[in-house]
């Protein structure tokens, strides 16, 4: 697939990772269905170690164990407790 046309969005994304190394950055991408809002994100950060979560339609619990267990691949943390909620989660995270 072609990536094209995104100039504008991949200078945000490229500006919010140059602010991210002064303080902590968090950012959401919406948008309708098949866009192109993962290969943005990819094409940005490609070559780097960045956190991806995609939220399915699952509960929060189930959500937070697959996002455990990206953190803990990405990261490289052996020992790392599984959270259960959003809020523990993110508060680690920041």
């Amino acid at each position: 697939m072609k990536f094209y046309n995104r100039e504008k969005e991949l200078e945000l994304l490229k500006k919010i990772e140059t602010l991210s190394h002064k303080s902590a950055q968090l950012t959401f991408l919406t948008g309708r269905r098949r866009v192109g809002k993962t290969t943005l994100l990819r094409e940005c950060f490609k070559g780097k170690a960045y956190l991806y979560f995609f939220i399915g339609k699952k509960n929060e619990i189930l959500l937070c164990e697959e996002f455990s267990e990206t953190i803990r691949q990405v990261l490289k943390i052996e020992q790392f407790e599984n959270f259960r909620t959003f809020s523990k989660l993110f508060a680690f995270l920041i």
